[in-house]
């Protein structure tokens, strides 16, 4: 794994490794520093595992088994599924067995010889006796072995198919299958010469194409920051004299000059109207004076070395000297209105050429005195971005600094727990007093802020349990951190840190109970021994919606899972709190409600994906309270789409069938036309029932409108204008029979975008003051539906493949800017389009960038403190209608248990 920690371009670079002097057989980091530069490379080696020997592993002796040649193309169904079995752990790191059945089970059990030598040279399975059909089970603290695994079994893949696609003209119809079957993997990684390159490229460098585009990214990053920054600022202050942005598109030597006295007209405009008193504000720039100065300095001079890069001349320099020599008069000028002591030292000329260095930025110039984190080689990055996020919890950073040294623990009577919890027990709470301290430092650092960087070795060596350098997603630390805040810091005695575990409680840590549905006839047949409560029929009276008797406590929930397929974060929560089906002889579907939101929410994925992240979420649909009317349309809809989803699959097999038995009619002198006849009659019929259900999801779905149980157009308008206005105009005129159809119409307008009560009022159709008390009343049901509104707060972002990437986070700040923390660096973005913007800059197709955490934060109200919501609803009384009586909506059964 090659990481460039600080990249200088046009240069060749050297290093004071001598080749002969590194020793990689047992694995190890290095670090190379260049000697002429600032470029600094990481360099990860990991020994492999062996498993190239599988291609080549020898079969029991003749009568034991089959003998077969054990050459690659022979290896490769069993190596194809032992990669299935491998990539279904990598993607789903809560999974800790896989049955062996099916397709997978039959190449296996064709060749056990590969399973039984992979798992001698990574055993990292056990097998379960006697299980059926057999289960591998994952042994402890294995999953970074796995991983390793997972990329040397995918290479053994890639490279038998170059060996297929050498010999393609001479393939067999298997081989052509096992060929496009493995084409895709191939897809994925680069050829051995482009990944050469790109090593040759990060390691040596190369001096003209590397440098030229450093150089235009340089520029265009320079006149992004005039465009962004500076020149919106000074329009604000009121700046006097003409200003103009700089081109970012240079194409010529006098273009890079005017570049040049653009760029810097403009910061010497920033200097003197806000800048300079901007770093002499200690509460605006803790840093001090001297901070700001190298970093005026930094950008002042930031363009110089890629203009010449790009369009060397003389008239170039000249401005380059005249403009290095104009910053020091104004800081000196300004000093001295000021009535200050001193000005910074002078900028100082530098050699110009091929090897002159781009500037280092200063490590002091973090923006508002923010902390970067160090990654000395040790795969800290995630444990990096997951510190970072947690820092920014208000509630959480204060009690972790005001928490006490831990007392001694009082010894565990004997006779109070066996051994083996105890041994559990001790651990546990030994790594939570452990972690308290850690936590408590690396904060206390963090809000210094003199401090530019500082190191989260120590509370990542508790997190990875002393196994630090076994790279882990963000998630699954949030949820050891979880761990051990909570369970660990409870078990100890006198619970010392309660202040710490329940803010840590209070502020990520959710819970929902289950909501069931089951037949009728079986809720009918156990009503006296069933623990179960119904509320709500269907109304076909065939299911009963209800919930457990026995649910007496909540189910906590730390992360919201992303599933495969969720493009937004809306359909992730959508799939967390949907009825889903489930095969069950009593519980035919379940849906999961919130009991409690944590005013911080976070969704997780451990997958690589295009995920189209939303800058706020609307979550009132999903926290206020459904009646059974609408908990019964919900249900209902669900139960209608998987209904057609599955009819549309038979649709689509018929026709297969059919169109094979076609053909099968044609060679048997049409005897089977009755068979064609009734599969297509059963089409038909199928068509017929699809095309109802597709009737009756419209149906519901207007019913449920935007999820909210809301009154008829007549009771939501009485008070606000007369009966007979509601008649005529609104439900007459407009023709709006739903509370949605009529704030749809008001707030998007007609179909040609026109504000239709204003043109009701323009042609006296409709008084102003009845357009007035109609818009008022539709502006208060608005803010009802966005009463709960969650804006993005940090993102981890994920820059690679599944074995070899890197972590960083972007947090938001109480301004709405977000810093962008990547490791010990710190980037300022003013608003989440511009992350979003970095971060789909920051990707690319052998390189991608994904969000793998994202966080909400709760917008109004009591922002530290969760949503708590009302329990499971009471039976209705008219049950068995279908419907609950009028008026009867009683508080939930159930006492609150949060």
């Amino acid at each position: 794994q090659v990481r460039v920690k600080v990249r200088v371009n046009g240069l060749v670079h050297e290093y004071t490794h001598e080749p002969e002097a590194v020793d990689v057989s047992a694995g190890g980091v290095l670090d190379l520093r260049c000697q002429k530069s600032a470029h600094h490379v990481e360099l990860k080696v990991q020994p492999t595992l062996g498993l190239k020997d599988l291609l080549s592993v020898e079969p029991p002796p003749p009568g034991t088994a089959d003998s077969r040649d054990s050459g690659s193309l022979e290896r490769l169904p069993a190596l194809f599924a032992l990669y299935q079995i491998l990539v279904a752990f990598s993607q789903d790191p809560t999974r800790s067995s896989f049955a062996l059945g099916g397709a997978i089970a039959e190449k296996l059990a064709a060749d056990p010889w590969s399973l039984q030598a992979f798992n001698d040279r990574c055993p990292i399975f056990n097998q379960l006796v006697g299980a059926q059909p057999p289960v591998l089970s994952l042994r402890p603290k294995s999953r970074g072995k796995l991983l390793k695994a997972l990329f040397e079994v995918k290479m053994l893949l890639v490279g038998i198919a170059g060996q297929l696609r050498k010999a393609e003209g001479g393939l067999s119809d298997q081989q052509q299958e096992q060929f496009k079957t493995l084409q895709s993997l191939e897809g994925e990684h680069q050829g051995e010469h482009e990944s050469r390159q790109a090593l040759k490229l990060a390691i040596c460098g190369d001096v003209e194409s590397a440098a030229m585009g450093s150089s235009l990214a340089t520029i265009r990053e320079c006149a992004a920051s005039c465009r962004n920054n500076i020149l919106p600022k000074l329009q604000q202050c009121r700046a006097p004299g003409e200003l103009r942005e700089p081109a970012a598109e240079i194409t010529s030597a006098s273009a890079a000059v005017d570049f040049k006295h653009k760029y810097n007209r403009l910061w010497r405009a920033a200097v003197q109207t806000y800048l300079y008193d901007y770093i002499h504000n200690p509460q605006q720039y803790p840093k001090g004076p001297q901070a700001g100065f190298a970093f005026l300095q930094m950008q002042w001079k930031r363009p110089d070395e890629a203009l010449q890069q790009l369009f060397p001349s003389n008239e170039l320099n000249e401005a380059i000297d005249f403009w290095r020599g104009e910053l020091d008069v104004v800081l000196t000028n300004l000093a001295i209105s000021r009535g200050h002591a001193s000005a910074p030292e002078p900028l100082q000329p530098e050699t110009r050429g091929v090897e002159s260095l781009s500037p280092a930025p200063a490590t002091s110039s973090n923006p508002a005195g923010s902390t970067g984190l160090d990654n000395p080689g040790e795969n800290l990055c995630a444990t990096n971005s997951l510190c970072q996020f947690l820092f920014s919890a208000d509630s959480l950073r204060i009690a972790a600094l005001e928490a006490k040294d831990i007392p001694p623990k009082e010894d565990v009577k004997k006779d109070t727990i066996d051994s083996a919890a105890k041994s559990l027990y001790t651990t546990l709470e030994q790594e939570a007093g452990r972690l308290v301290p850690h936590l408590r430092g690396l904060f206390a650092k963090m809000a210094d802020p003199t401090c530019s960087s500082t190191s989260v070795r120590d509370v990542a060596g508790v997190l990875y349990s002393g196994e630090v350098g076994e790279q882990q997603d963000p998630d699954e630390l949030m949820h050891r951190m979880s761990s051990l805040l909570q369970d660990g810091l409870e078990a100890m005695p006198g619970d010392p840190l309660a202040a710490l575990r329940q803010a840590f409680q209070q502020l990520f840590i959710g819970a929902t109970y289950e909501v069931h549905v089951r037949r009728v006839g079986a809720v009918d047949d156990h009503a006296r021994e069933s623990g179960f409560e119904p509320v709500v029929r269907s109304s076909n009276d065939l299911y009963a919606i209800g919930y457990p008797k026995d649910q007496n406590a909540n189910k906590p929930f730390l992360c919201i899972p992303v599933q495969p397929g969720n493009q937004t974060l809306m359909q992730a929560l959508e799939d967390f709190t949907g009825w889903t089906p489930v095969d069950g002889s009593d519980v035919t579907w379940m849906q999961e409600q919130f009991r409690k939101v944590p005013p911080f929410l976070c969704f997780a994925t451990r997958q690589v994906c295009n995920l189209e992240w939303e800058e706020s979420l609307n979550l009132t649909p999903s926290v206020v309270r459904a009646t059974p009317l609408m908990q019964r349309d919900r249900f209902e809809h669900s139960l209608a789409l998987q209904l057609r989803a599955e009819i549309c699959a038979s649709l689509e097999h018929l026709a297969s069938t059919s169109e094979s038995l076609n053909k099968a009619n044609q060679w048997c002198g049409q005897q089977l036309n009755n068979d064609l006849s009734r599969l297509s009659e059963l089409s038909k019929e199928l068509q017929s029932r699809a095309n109802a259900l597709d009737q009756e999801i419209a149906a519901l779905h207007e019913r449920i409108g935007d999820g909210f149980d809301e009154p008829p157009v007549e009771d939501f308008l009485r008070g606000a204008v007369s009966d007979e206005v509601i008649k005529t105009v609104v439900c007459g005129l407009l023709g709006t029979d739903t509370v949605k159809k009529l704030a749809d119409l008001v707030f998007d307008g007609d179909e040609n975008g026109n504000d239709t009560l204003e043109q009701l009022v323009a042609s006296g159709t409709l008084a102003r003051a009845d357009e007035a008390s109609i818009a008022e009343r539709l502006q208060q049901r608005h803010e009802q539906h966005r009463e709960h509104i969650y804006d993005a707060h940090a993102l981890v972002v994920y820059q690679g493949t599944g074995h070899v990437g890197h972590y960083i986070v972007y947090v938001r700040q109480p301004s709405g800017a977000f810093f962008c923390f990547d490791d010990e660096q710190v980037t300022e973005y003013p608003n989440a389009g511009a992350v979003r913007a970095d971060v789909a800059e920051r990707g690319s197709e052998a390189f991608p960038a994904s969000i793998r955490m994202i966080v909400y934060r709760k917008r109004k109200g009591e922002i530290d403190q969760p949503l708590e919501l009302p329990g499971p609803a009471a039976p209705s009384l008219a049950l068995r209608a279908g419907k609950p009586a009028a008026g009867d909506e009683p508080d939930a059964k159930r006492p609150r248990t949060s």
